[in-house]
């Protein structure tokens, strides 16, 4: 992925400057993926981070250079091991596909539909309902999800 495929969202189609609460990313999404060409967009949270990892890490950075000068793989887990995240509380190690999980999960908790949320990662609805929904029903998914007795923050 190259800074070109990224498109910081703050202002509407009219050009009026967006509440903070809305800024987001839109990622293209090259047709030589796994799936095929699609625009991801991603939430307000991943344009602060976009932003601030442009600034920080990358300041001269042009619209051809990679996002990540080396393997996704490798460049995400050292951004876990330099951010002292590499493994959770109990010595799990974290990973890109860590954060796939989560994500979906709480897409679903959120009550996105399995169809939309298949879309937005890029894998059919049948590879959500078989690995992540674990057979609830999308009503019941938030309250599984959020169960405050099984949420431990770190």
């Amino acid at each position: 992925m190259k800074h070109r495929d990224i498109k910081l969202i703050d202002k509407d189609v009219d050009g009026k400057k967006l509440p903070e609460n809305k800024w987001s990313l839109n990622v293209a999404i090259s047709r030589e993926s796994k799936t095929g060409a699609r625009d991801a967009w991603v939430r307000n949270g991943g344009y602060f981070a976009y932003k601030k990892y442009c600034e920080l890490v990358v300041p001269n950075h042009k619209p051809d250079d990679l996002v990540f000068p080396h393997t996704p793989r490798v460049g995400f887990r050292n951004l876990l091991i330099r951010a002292n995240l590499r493994e959770d509380r109990y010595g799990r190690r974290r990973d890109s596909k860590s954060l796939r999980h989560y994500f979906i999960q709480m897409l679903l908790a959120r009550g996105m539909n399995i169809y939309d949320v298949g879309k937005q990662v890029g894998t059919s609805p049948q590879v959500i309902e078989d690995h992540y929904s674990r057979g609830y029903k999308s009503t019941q998914y938030r309250e599984v999800v959020l169960d405050q007795s099984v949420i431990h923050i770190d």
